[in-house]
Parts: C-alpha cells; structure tokens; sequence
C-alpha cells in the first residue's frame, strides 16, 4: 500500500507509519497515516480509510472490480473473474476496447492519401510524427466510416452510441459517425485507457471543437487532458501548468514541459482541481490572451482559491501557449512561467487594465469586481494582506476599505461554507465501551475467544459495530487470525472501511491494561444490553396489562425476573 500510496502522494515516514497532506479533502497540517504493517489507511481529518483497494477506488474513481484489474495490471498479475463480474464493469471494459479500436481507425486514416489536409494542418502546427503517433492523433472522415467498420469488427451499434461514437440526429434517424471531418485526440484516463475523444474540425463549422458526450467512461469535467503523461513531471517540479487546448498541451509537451496538461477547453472544475491536488499544490493557468481566455482564467481562479491552492498565472502578450512556444521557444515560456504573478497580482492587473484607477467611478468598479474574490480567501491573514495592498494601490484609506469590505460582505447571505472534506464520516459512538472493544480485538486477536464466550453480536447497540464484529467473529472461526485487510475485503463497506482503518491505527493500549479494560468493556457491554432487554420487556408488560392477556403477561414478567437474576449475579 505505501507503493501505491507514494504515486498519488508524497508520503515521509513518520514513526511506524506514514504521513500526508490528505488527497479527499484540503488541510494544511497532515492526517493521512499509511501503515505498511497492517497495509491500511486512514485519514483523520476527514475519516476516510480502508486497504489498498479502497484507496485506489477513491483516487481512481472505480469500481472495487476496475481496482483489483488496475493493481493487478501494476504487479504483473493476470487474473479472471466469474461470471458474477458486475454487469457495470462489463460494459466499461467494452467500451474501452471500442475505443482503443476507434483511435486505431482514426490513426490509420490519417496516414491516407484523402487525409493530406489534416495531416498538412498538424504539420503546420509543428506537431512531430513521434507526438502523433505517440498521443494516437487521427482523422475522423465521416459518414459512416467508423460504424462500418467497428460493424466489420463485430462491435454493435448500440454500444457505440453508449461509447458516444455514434449519433441519430441526421439522416432520418439512421445512424452516423459522431465525429465527421475532424482530427482526433484520443483522450487517456491515468490508467492509460482511452475514455474518449476531442476532435477539432477541418473549416468553418461549428463548433471548432468537439467531445465525446458523457459516457459511463467519460465526463469532460473530470478529465485533464495529458495527465497520464505529465504527472511525473508535475510531481518533479511539484507545480502543475494548466493549458486550456488540445495543440497548447501537445506543443508543450513535444518542447519539453512535461509539467502541463489541459483543461479541455473550458474553465477548470472541481472535480479537475481536486485530481490535481493529488500530486501538487501549486497551479499555473495559461490559458489564450483573449477575453474568453480571461473569462475562463477568471472562473478557474474562483474554484482554486476555495480549494486552498497557491495559483500564478502566466499573462501572454498575446495569441496562446500553443503559438507562444512555436514562435519562441520553450525557454521564452519557462521565463514566462517563473514571472507568472501570483493571484492578487493578477486580479489587480486584470481589473486595474479593465477600469481607471483614478476616476471614482473606477474605484468603484474595481472594489465591487475584487470584493467577491476576496470574500472567497479563505485565510484571513493573506485577505488582510491583499485589502491593505487594494487600499494603497486606489489611494484610499486603509479603513475605508476594511469598512466598505465588511459591509459588501455582510450584504451577502453569510460567508462560503467551508468545503466538507468527505462524504465519509464516523457513526456517533453508541457505545464508548463498544468500540475500545472492537479495537482490542483488532490490535490482538487473542482475546476474540474470551469475547465470543461472554458476549454476542446483538448485545452490541451500535449496528455498524455489530457488522465488524460479525466479521471478526467469522474470520476468526475460519483462519483464527485477523487480518485487517482481509476484514476491510470481508466487510466490503466504505463506511465500515474507514472505522476498521481508524480504530486499528488510532488505539495504543498498554499491554498489561488489557485484560481489565477487556474485562470493564464486558461488563459495561452486558449490562446495557440487559437494560435494553428489559426496557423492551417493560413496554411490552404494559401493552399486555392493557389488552388483559394473563398467560402473555405471566411469561413476560417469568423472563423479567430472569434478567434481573442475570443483572444481580454480574
């Protein structure tokens, strides 16, 4: 687990185990523990945990399945599943090979003779014939090149128009290749499969660019486009250059900034931001020097700065990075990256050219569009900072400011709820004396014999608890050992993962406490669950004493008196 762990974090030893900057949710001081012993996780932040597995389904967003394929695939294992293989995973694994198939198409087809203006374009574009092969780029012809051959292949048609290949918008209904007249970019998730397709087209129709639509494999809001490729590099350089086109990033990337990748053409998401967190903290945008190019810089700025990263952005004369880096080099953009200015740099940079600074109605202007992104910092220090630069940079009174900031922000319905880390929490702790059990057992099996003697699982009251505790009791009755990652595989549960996780690695008893604090945990244990019996027992009583069925009432108040029996003798 720490192998896998350390390609999405950067883990340092501390102690026993390992530590981390949490990839789920945002946090400055690291509780992202990896124990190599017990081949677990848990953050205690935001109280995700589990094994390996978990772990690579969360950073992964997979299926249980997809992750036993994708870490067998990494140790060099092969593998076969049943027929019980979800029929989810199945469909996945379809469309994956349709698309290996279509970009095999597409890639063929740019080598014709009838694709010289395609392959004239990308040569234009300085795209060497080493990128091209290696990102896959193709022609997509049209008509129903595609369908006929994936037909010829023994694909059907239903599957492509789920793979998003194909579409029944033209024609009457029939059936046509969804990319037509277009070069192809094959679009590669981390695990290197190609979930979908960016095609650009070839003239003036519109739209220039076109996606795959969503499919089960494919959400342009959760892709960046090239990082399968750069994330080592972004994990060298521990700083990410976020390009927002196809060319930008291929002609980066063909120049040696192996650092970069590409938002698809749109202002980034969350989903994309969080992805990226995983391997830096540090964000540079660069996206074209025009206004949609600002806009998108605008709206992409808004959702790094909620997610607590440290931005620059590189601020282009003019054209994009793609034309950029073709006209002068790759180190005119590592200069341009080093001068990138850091985020209230360019907001003032941005509103300061879009309004005159010494006008009033400037002012006004400037304060009204840079208040709302303040608002969003977070850190009351670096706002502090930035309302004091503001201040000084329009000429007006510091307090003005500050007064005119809080009554701006006061005016809004409350300041941004923090981001919730985790849809993973702990269950509220029924019973204190429950889960010092739990963990006992965990950290030393040998006194699961003693527990199964004096207690079952219905005396525990917290059901989440019962579940782990039916598991440790079947897995001991099997192979009279426990092993934590086998109970986490056992339970099968994400909620459940992540108590197992954080009572196994959070519990640090001395051992010759044991034996009491076992005996305490019994004992408190029985007796809850006696007066629970009996609390039930006592409503009974009274429902019976009203309906006046004497042989009932006799055999409940005869098992009343066991249980007191049994309280007295404990």
């Amino acid at each position: 687990i720490v192998e896998i762990a350390s390609g999405y974090i950067n883990l340092k030893k501390a102690g026993r185990n390992y530590k981390a900057l949490c990839p789920f949710h945002v946090e400055k001081t690291p509780s992202f523990i990896v124990n190599s012993e017990k081949q677990i996780f848990h953050c205690f932040g935001c109280g995700v945990g589990g094994n390996v597995f978990n772990l690579v389904m969360k950073m992964e967003n997979i299926t249980f399945i997809e992750s036993v394929k994708f870490l067998a695939q990494k140790m060099g294992m092969s593998i076969t599943f049943s027929e019980g293989e979800s029929r989810e995973t199945k469909e996945k694994e379809e469309i994956y090979k349709l698309n290996e198939e279509a970009a095999q198409l597409y890639h063929f087809c740019l080598g014709k003779e009838t694709a010289k203006g395609p392959r004239d374009y990308l040569g234009s574009r300085k795209l060497s014939d080493e990128t091209i092969k290696k990102f896959k780029i193709g022609y997509a012809p049209g008509g129903k090149f595609l369908i006929q051959e994936l037909l010829k292949r023994k694909f059907g048609i239903d599957l492509m128009r789920r793979a998003g290949l194909t579409t029944f918008r033209e024609s009457g209904g029939e059936p046509q290749d969804y990319f037509r007249n277009r070069i192809t970019f094959p679009i590669f998730n981390l695990q290197n499969r190609i979930t979908g397709f960016g095609a650009r087209v070839l003239g003036d129709t519109q739209p220039k660019y076109l996606n795959t639509p969503d499919t089960p494999v494919f959400s342009k809001g959760r892709i960046l486009y090239g990082l399968n490729f750069a994330r080592e590099g972004v994990r060298k350089k521990d700083e990410v250059v976020i390009v927002e086109g196809y060319l930008d990033f291929l002609t980066l990337y063909q120049n040696g900034i192996d650092n970069t990748v590409a938002s698809l053409g749109t202002a980034l998401t969350e989903g994309q931001i969080s992805t990226l967190r995983r391997y830096t903290e540090k964000v540079v945008i660069c996206y074209d020097a025009d206004a949609a190019g600002e806009e998108a810089t605008l709206r992409g700025l808004e959702l790094v700065i909620e997610k607590e990263l440290e931005p620059r952005i590189v601020v282009l004369d003019s054209g994009d990075p793609d034309s950029f880096v073709r006209e002068k080099g790759a180190k005119a953009f590592f200069k341009k990256v080093d001068e990138a200015l850091p985020l209230i740099d360019y907001y003032f940079h941005h509103f300061f050219s879009k309004h005159n600074p010494d006008s009033t109605e400037g002012k006004v202007k400037i304060t009204a569009e840079l208040f709302p992104m303040l608002k969003k910092i977070k850190n009351v220090v670096h706002r502090g900072i930035y309302l004091k630069k503001l201040a000084e940079e329009l000429k007006l009174d510091e307090k003005m400011i500050y007064a005119e900031f809080e009554r701006v922000s006061k005016g809004k319905k409350g300041e941004p709820k923090p981001e919730k880390p985790s849809d993973i929490k702990l269950p509220e702790q029924g019973s204190r004396a429950e889960s010092i059990l739990l963990k006992l057992m965990l950290d030393d099996c040998s006194l699961i014999s003693t527990v199964r003697e004096n207690l079952e699982v219905k005396d525990f009251k917290n059901l989440n608890y019962q579940k782990i505790l039916t598991g440790i009791f079947d897995i001991f009755e099997k192979y009279g050992i426990i092993d934590i990652k086998g109970l986490i595989d056992y339970l099968n549960n994400e909620e459940l993962a992540s108590i197992v996780s954080s009572f196994s690695l959070e519990f640090n008893l001395e051992h010759e406490n044991r034996k009491k604090v076992l005996e305490d945990c019994i004992k408190r244990i029985k007796e809850q669950s006696l007066l629970e019996k009996k609390r039930k027992i006592e409503e009974e009583i009274k429902k019976v004493e009203k309906e006046g069925s004497a042989d009932q009432l006799n055999l409940l108040l005869s098992k009343y008196q066991e249980l007191e029996q049994i309280s007295r003798r404990n």
